[in-house]
């Protein structure tokens, strides 16, 4: 029995917190939905201890590091498939028993056949996908709701995958933009420790036997080349075990959102941060106000997919709301988007268009984003490899110079 800390959601947008006292963390969940609030967050207190668990146990470990499971795209694509199905006219319990197949869902499979069960057993769509918070946030679980209430759950899955479609196309973007200044880092690691262990050694007892002077760089490189190669065997393990440590808790969401919020504050990626979290937060509120979900619902709903690292910075925006505030001057308490973006929103308040306004905004801020990122990939390319060739040819100029000094005392 482990103590949960929770938070979740009211119908009329309030964040409320607690603790309960339950086994697994699916059981607090389904104690919050009978209390008829939208959960947000469960997890243990002691967050070390949660981990130790999960780790102790062979399966949850699997389930871990497992490459099977299923990924966001395979959401998207089981909500566009499930959106087609129902559009030709077949109900969700016969268009879940079409898709339950491996063929059609993949690793998503399971999941599916699950659903069925759970709609089979009396429970509607939407209280059978909140069952399974880490694949349906949410957003989605309310939208669906939503669609079933109004009968049209055909369109509002397919405005949800073509939304999720055009987000995970933003994000995928800002990784690939980072994957070639990342494997130019990797590279430049691999070919400085090729040169320390292998390279370096082999004249480093030449310039000893002969005396040559060394310059400070070079000689504290040998030292540190000389430590590596005697402890090696023990430097291995440690470094294995610490990287595949760092592996699991990076693979923690808690986490690394934590780490990613913190990188990106760096000077140079702070602008970029702010316009992918507004683009973000444009969109999502604009597919929830222009499916019927009220304003106070839907900024808790968007504050929980727009991540800051810390849930907590939502909160004066959220309160602001639901006292019967504006959503722009909520917005300037958080200071958290770009201030254009709120300027934007604050018109289509004014205009009554404000789930226009924000699709607007969210196109506009992911063309700029779009932009800044080019742009950073331009100057990251040529940055890095000039740093790379900067230090392999100081090393490699420190030990040609040793060298020459061993020919001229040889003369």
């Amino acid at each position: 029995m482990a103590r949960y800390h929770y938070k979740a959601l009211t119908p009329r947008g309030e964040m409320v917190t607690g603790t309960i006292d339950a086994p697994r963390r699916e059981e607090v969940l389904n104690r919050i939905e009978y209390l008829g609030l939208i959960p947000v967050e469960a997890e243990t207190q002691d967050k070390t201890a949660g981990l130790l668990q999960k780790l102790s146990s062979p399966e949850s470990l699997w389930k871990t590091i497992s490459l099977s499971k299923p990924k966001p795209r395979d959401v998207t694509v089981f909500a566009r498939d499930l959106g087609i199905l129902l559009k030709s006219g077949v109900r969700v319990h016969q268009a879940l028993d079409l898709l339950s197949e491996q063929e059609m869902t993949g690793p998503l499979a399971p999941a599916v056949s699950a659903l069925r069960a759970r709609i089979g057993a009396g429970e509607s769509f939407a209280d059978a996908l909140s069952h399974e918070p880490a694949l349906f946030p949410d957003m989605f679980v309310s939208l669906v709701r939503i669609g079933e209430g109004a009968g049209n759950l055909p369109n509002i899955m397919e405005a949800l995958a073509e939304e999720r479609t055009r987000l995970e196309a933003l994000r995928r973007k800002a990784t690939d933009s980072l994957r070639y200044p990342a494997f130019i880092l990797t590279a430049a690691t691999a070919v400085l420790l090729f040169f320390l262990l292998f390279v370096l050694p082999q004249f480093a007892s030449v310039l000893k036997d002969l005396g040559s002077r060394v310059d400070p760089i070079l000689a504290t490189l040998m030292s540190v080349s000389d430590y590596v190669r005697a402890n090696g065997s023990l430097l291995g393990p440690i470094a294995l075990t610490t990287i595949l440590i760092l592996g699991l808790l990076f693979a923690q969401k808690s986490i690394r959102m934590k780490v990613v919020a913190g990188f990106m504050r760096l000077p140079g990626l702070r602008d970029l941060s702010r316009d992918y979290r507004t683009a973000l937060f444009c969109r999502n509120l604009g597919l929830q106000l222009g499916n019927g979900v009220k304003l106070t619902t839907a900024l808790g709903l968007v504050a929980q997919a727009v991540q800051t690292g810390d849930p907590e910075h939502w909160r004066p925006a959220i309160e602001k709301v639901r006292q019967g505030g504006r959503l722009a001057d909520a917005l300037t308490l958080v200071d958290l988007l770009s201030p254009v973006a709120v300027r934007m929103l604050r018109l289509g308040e004014e205009a009554g268009h404000l789930a226009g306004i924000s699709m607007r905004a969210a196109d506009l801020f992911e063309v700029r984003l779009e932009r800044r990122l080019e742009s950073l990939v331009a100057i990251i390319g040529p940055v890095s490899i000039i740093a790379i060739a900067t230090i392999v040819g100081g090393l490699v100029i420190s030990l040609m110079t040793s060298l020459i000094s061993i020919g001229q005392l040889a003369n």
